[in-house]
């Protein structure tokens, strides 16, 4: 990882130095937090209410020249529960991306890795992590009773290429690593994914484009069966403006398992997605509702309905505030043995008051629930409120849109 990044940074760095523009901005956040239920469904965790104090820091680093793009953003999230140490976490974050433009096409290398607690810190947001179309990386909805630290480690490479005016080649890979400081039976295992997809897109408008794309991937769990999935999917694509984005999806997935644990030697799925992002003066809109084929955290092959829906409203020039819906129901694939879906959902808002450019106060509450659906138990529920000072001494004095709790 730290070698891709310093050969980005040399590649980039290439050519006339008046050419580049460089931007550094830092963030720092202090913040106190209550939790009425902070485990959720994790074992001895559940049904403890815990209240302490969170730093949160980052550095986001731009590097721009004509032909190319590096950004890169290390961060640090650390939670202090006084009287309840068990609970405090130090987890570290590395998010980056490079760009490489030709006349006829371009080269996109995403990564991101972390290492974490898995208690609450792994739990998807109402946040927007990750873009339209997309699922946020990894596994996020293991109910571990025992304390573990997750390493994660994605490598995203994209290339894209001009047959002719109007169509392009699409070429995409993905390798995911994640490894658990233990393994539980039947709750999170180490595992590999490697997947890619070779696709040609049409453009039907200047703004819109028609792909086509048939796609792969190969799950490898460290100690049980593995699984293989081939698809194949189309895909609409607008841009309607700098501000306005909207997509369909629709695909078709056949998934063979290496027996071990599956009752079943194979499965058929449906995937696909809809969604819009909007941006306006005063506000902001998000709405993605998708199906996909994925691993989860027991290094199991799962069909995810994920669903994300964020409003955001700026009130003033020193006021803004959000809420957020987020919904995530995992179904078993070739009836695995042992295997416990889950249903997980969030409701949040929040507001921010700008004191100066520099400094924010931030005000969330969020409401949470998991449940182990298969067996039949009641959801678990957490109620949580966090006051949080904001320090970004770069930040613009007037912002398009709204910036809040992202």
């Amino acid at each position: 990882m730290i070698a891709s990044n310093l050969a980005a940074l040399v590649g980039i760095g290439a050519g006339p130095a008046n050419a580049t523009d460089y931007h550094w901005d830092p963030m720092v956040m202090l913040g106190g937090n209550y939790n009425d239920n902070y485990g959720l469904d994790s074992g001895n965790a559940q049904n403890i209410s815990v209240k302490g104090g969170i730093v949160d820091a980052a550095l986001h680093l731009n590097i721009i020249n004509p032909d190319a793009h590096f950004e890169i953003t290390p961060r640090v999230h650390s939670v202090y529960y006084p009287g309840q140490s068990q609970f405090d976490a130090n987890n570290a974050y590395v998010d980056s991306q490079f760009e490489q433009l030709w006349p006829r096409g371009n080269f996109t290398l995403n990564q991101l890795f972390w290492s974490q607690d898995v208690l609450t810190s792994y739990l998807p947001t109402t946040a927007i992590g990750a873009p339209l179309g997309q699922n946020s990386p990894g596994a996020d909805l293991a109910t571990a009773n025992q304390r573990t630290r997750q390493n994660l480690l994605l490598l995203a490479p994209t290339a894209n290429f001009d047959v002719s005016p109007r169509k392009h080649l699409e070429v995409q890979a993905q390798f995911l690593s994640v490894i658990y400081s233990q393994a539980i039976n039947n709750q999170i295992e180490n595992f590999k994914n490697y997947s890619g997809s070779l696709g040609l897109g049409f453009d039907i408008t200047p703004q819109t484009t028609v792909t086509v794309r048939g796609t792969a991937s190969d799950l490898r769990p460290t100690s049980s069966s593995g699984a293989n999935t081939y698809g194949a999917e189309g895909e609409w694509d607008t841009h309607l403006s700098e501000v306005v984005r909207a997509y369909a999806r629709l695909g078709l997935e056949h998934t063979s398992f290496n027996q071990g644990q599956y009752a079943q030697s194979s499965a058929t799925s449906v995937s696909g997605g809809l969604g819009i992002a909007r941006k306006f003066v005063a506000y902001d809109l998000f709405a993605d509702l998708a199906r996909s084929v994925t691993p989860n955290s027991a290094g199991a092959i799962v069909a995810r309905n994920d669903a994300r829906v964020r409003l955001e409203h700026k009130f003033g020039g020193r006021t803004s505030g959000y809420v957020g819906l987020r919904y995530i129901n995992q179904e078993p694939l070739g009836n695995p043995v042992g295997f416990t879906g889950q249903r997980y959902g969030q409701a949040a808002l929040g507001v921010e008051w700008r004191i100066y450019r520099q400094f924010s106060i931030i005000s969330e509450y969020a409401y949470t629930t998991l449940k182990d659906y298969i067996s039949g138990a009641q959801a678990a529920g957490s109620n949580a409120v966090t006051i949080s000072l904001r320090y970004e001494p770069h930040r613009p004095t007037e912002e398009f849109g709204v910036n809040i709790g992202r």
